[in-house]
């Protein structure tokens, strides 16, 4: 957990200093690849989140989200919905309050992110829902580097004993 905060903290003072040398052309599909930490039966675990999205409009895209653990088969493994919305900072903040922030906000992107599938387990499938809120910033035309939070319901091995996990994330997001 500690290197992956390390690692949020990395992309920040890295992506103080990129800027991106044309403007964003209109993107269509969105691909994305993070990596995070969840509290699995055997305590903290790597997993790999994979996305991939149509744009819907300029602010809204749905697509495909999956979380599994690629090292250990019989982990949960996620197949989830998901609708994101994605605005630049400046447009959530207004002009007023990112006048008085000491960095361009208009290079930050803020994604909402709410959807919800399955969740395979032990020979069993329950419903599995997804939230959460990423920050990203373009550091090429096509290529974004993101982190985020998100919650997870849907891990417990029964609709009995599911519970609640929460995870920060870091990851890149590709646009086409």
């Amino acid at each position: 957990m500690r290197k992956l905060i390390m690692a949020g903290l990395a992309f920040v003072l890295l992506s103080l200093g990129c800027t991106v040398a044309q403007a964003q052309s209109t993107q269509h599909f969105v691909i994305s690849a993070s990596a995070s930490g969840y509290n699995g039966q055997k305590g903290e675990q790597a997993v790999s989140l994979a996305g991939a999205a149509v744009q819907v409009t300029n602010n809204v895209s749905v697509g495909y989200f999956n979380i599994s653990n690629p090292t250990d088969s019989t982990q949960p493994k996620y197949h989830m919905g998901v609708v994101n919305y994605t605005r630049e900072l400046q447009a959530l903040v207004g002009k007023k309050l990112a006048s008085k922030v000491v960095f361009d906000t208009t290079n930050w992107l803020v994604t909402f992110q709410a959807g919800a599938g399955k969740v395979s387990y032990l020979n069993a499938q329950h419903v599995a829902e997804v939230g959460g809120v990423f920050l990203s910033r373009p550091i090429a035309n096509n290529m974004q580097i993101q982190c985020g939070y998100q919650v997870l319901h849907g891990v417990g091995t029964s609709v009995l004993t599911r519970n609640v996990t929460q995870q920060p994330s870091v990851g890149i997001v590709f646009t086409f």
